[in-house]
């Protein structure tokens, strides 16, 4: 098991534009964003600048968002790599998690897991995919957990631990993966909690499909990349690169990132019928009010 600290950031300084709405000051450790979620007023300020964009998006539609396109800052997770490859290194791993989502559990109504999983792609039509090569999860910003699970396997811990109800495993198009893991390990993977639909839910408007790269930029004004050589590169390799590692780790904590973010947010719905309630109040209030003239 290979504990591996990224580099800090060059751009310490920077904010994270809809998560905290305020400039993040320079931290000597390796872990750079603020991604702590914050509760009460500012939630409202917050929750009010995303609205502010979703609204202009809507009005102006995508020919407004390809004019007004900004370069954002990359979104990367500066935190500890954990890499396990062999069954005992995921064993340790997972007995680690564990421990940590039961103490966790005493304080926390939830615990949320980021999770993702890649495999080697397949370039000729008619062949089979590939099993799941790679599973990675992120349960704060501290930490992510890379297992290389075409050499190791799901053993027994980490079996219990996908199948627990103890944790919610979120991501974007995770029934998909929990699919993929029940097709390729014979193992389940729940209780689930897809990202786009609990965007859908927070950010209101007409549903939409949501990637995690765009919905990245949505809350964090931040980009994901997604380069092609390492997305679509060989997950069954001997021993995965430093890149890799890197890509990896980043898409399990941003899932889990901004499912905490989210679920911070008032939902819209609930928001849209209070604001017509009010409204039909109001209408009634001076429909009296003018009787009485």
């Amino acid at each position: 098991m290979r504990r591996i600290l990224a580099p800090p950031p060059r751009d310490q300084g920077a904010a994270v534009c809809l998560a905290g709405l305020r400039a993040t000051p320079p931290h000597p450790t390796s872990v750079a964003l603020d991604v702590q979620v914050r509760r009460g007023p500012t939630i409202g300020i917050r929750h009010l600048a995303l609205q502010m964009r979703l609204g202009v998006s809507r009005l102006f539609g995508a020919q407004a968002a390809g004019n007004f396109k900004v370069k954002y800052p990359t979104m990367v997770f500066r935190g500890s790599i954990i890499y396990c490859r062999t069954a005992l290194e995921v064993e340790r791993a997972s007995m680690e998690l564990l421990d940590k989502i039961r103490s966790m559990k005493q304080n926390m109504n939830h615990v949320s897991l980021g999770f993702d999983i890649e495999w080697k792609p397949i370039f000729k039509r008619g062949h089979a995919q590939r099993k799941a090569a790679v599973m990675q999860i992120c349960l704060d910003k501290a930490t992510c957990y890379v297992m290389h699970i075409i050499h190791s396997g799901i053993p027994p811990v980490l079996k219990s631990l996908l199948e627990d109800d103890i944790s919610i495993k979120v991501g974007v198009c995770i029934a998909g993966d929990a699919c993929k893991i029940i097709k390729d390990y014979n193992v389940s993977v729940e209780p689930l909690d897809d990202l786009s639909s609990l965007a859908n839910l927070k950010l209101g408007g007409a549903p939409k499909k949501w990637s995690l790269a765009s919905l990245t930029e949505m809350i964090t004004c931040k980009q994901l990349a997604k380069p092609n050589r390492i997305r679509l590169g060989n997950w069954e390799a001997d021993v995965l690169s430093k890149e890799q590692l890197q890509y990896a780790a980043t898409d399990a904590f941003v899932s889990w990132y901004l499912y905490e973010a989210l679920k911070g947010y008032p939902d819209a719905i609930i928001e849209t019928k209070d604001m017509y309630k009010a409204e039909n109040v109001m209408n009634e209030h001076q429909k009296q009010t003018q009787s009485l003239r």
